[in-house]
């Protein structure tokens, strides 16, 4: 992934909570990257219920977003500067990501003051998850935007996971495409075959299934 999490690290948790006399400023040193935002299908299902509830508002914020604003959200993620998109979209997140049916209600002595409440922790973890799901949503956008799909033959040989890209280019890769035993290698171009499917290739694979290392691999032939 390109850059240096510049957009994250300027970021700090500001919008609702500051409101209610919570402190939300993040120390430089516990600051972290894009990288470290970015969803892990299988992670995703260890984080706690306000990681995933976030996730999924993450998500359909995004998406509600590029419906509009698609070519410059997708450039200010290969830029590395979504995080100031999302820091302002959190200061009215009720209102575009939908209602999170929380409130955060604890006073100065972090006490809590209403019977509906979370703790600012797990309020972090909902921001946490709100982040990771909205970079996942337009990281799969521009992909999208740049392959035609990744299939998947399920091991039946070293390049287990076939790349088209929006040119024709087929790309085959391993389980690790960095690995230095691994493979990651242009094929041709499906365009210039004689071929009327691709079910030799294997599975379709949808987003959300394709692993991590993969479209990290395909994101760095798209800088080259």
């Amino acid at each position: 992934m390109k850059g240096t999490g510049k957009g994250w690290k300027g970021e700090s948790r500001r919008h609702s909570l500051s409101r209610k006399g919570i402190k939300t400023n993040i120390d430089k040193t516990k600051r972290l990257s894009v990288r470290n935002f970015v969803a892990r299908g299988e992670q995703k299902e260890l984080k706690s219920e306000y990681y995933n509830d976030g996730f999924d508002a993450g998500q359909n914020s995004a998406m509600f977003n590029l419906e509009d604003d698609r070519e410059e959200l997708i450039q200010k993620y290969k830029d590395d500067e979504l995080g100031e998109v999302i820091g302002h979209l959190r200061e009215h997140q009720v209102q575009m990501a939908g209602d999170i049916s929380y409130d955060v209600m604890y006073d100065e002595e972090d006490t809590p003051t209403s019977t509906r409440w979370i703790k600012p922790s797990e309020y972090a973890e909902w921001e946490e998850g709100y982040d990771a799901g909205y970079i996942e949503t337009i990281r799969n956008a521009y992909l999208g935007d740049n392959i035609r799909g990744v299939y998947d033959n399920g091991g039946k040989s070293a390049d287990r996971y076939s790349v088209i890209f929006k040119n024709g280019d087929l790309v085959g890769m391993s389980d690790k495409p960095f690995h230095p035993q691994g493979f990651n290698q242009f094929s041709g171009n499906v365009d210039n075959w004689d071929l009327t499917t691709l079910d030799h290739l294997g599975k379709r694979l949808v987003f959300s299934d394709i692993p991590d290392d993969i479209k990290d691999a395909i994101e760095q032939r798209l800088g080259d």
